[in-house]
């Protein structure tokens, strides 16, 4: 596993990846902290046009490969999205983090 990247938001790392999926490890003490995911996401995606995203704040949840089993799924903290040929953008949360129903899973 690679270090936290220190940010003025917080803490957060890249845990593994599966194909274009990138699987980041949030610092548990942050994880309420949407900022935080937001920047993640800013330094990850940077100029590319498909940007998946998925975010854990348990180290042991993350997956070591695909698929993931539904204890891991569960465990998500948030998912972003991104497609530039489509426009397609979404980024959605665990109802833990942000409880709205139109937003979260």
């Amino acid at each position: 596993l690679l270090p936290f990247l220190a940010s003025a938001e917080g803490s957060w790392k890249v845990a593994g990846q599966s194909g274009q999926q990138q699987w980041v490890l949030i610092d548990n003490k942050r994880e309420k902290d949407t900022d935080l995911y937001q920047t993640a996401i800013d330094k990850l995606c940077a100029g590319k046009s498909f940007c998946y995203v998925l975010f854990w704040s348990d180290p042991k949840m993350i997956p070591t490969s695909l698929p993931m089993s539904d204890a891991q799924s569960k465990a998500m903290r948030a998912s972003w999205t991104y497609n530039a040929k489509t426009g397609y953008r979404q980024l959605i949360w665990s109802c833990q983090i942000v409880n709205d129903p139109t937003q979260c899973f």
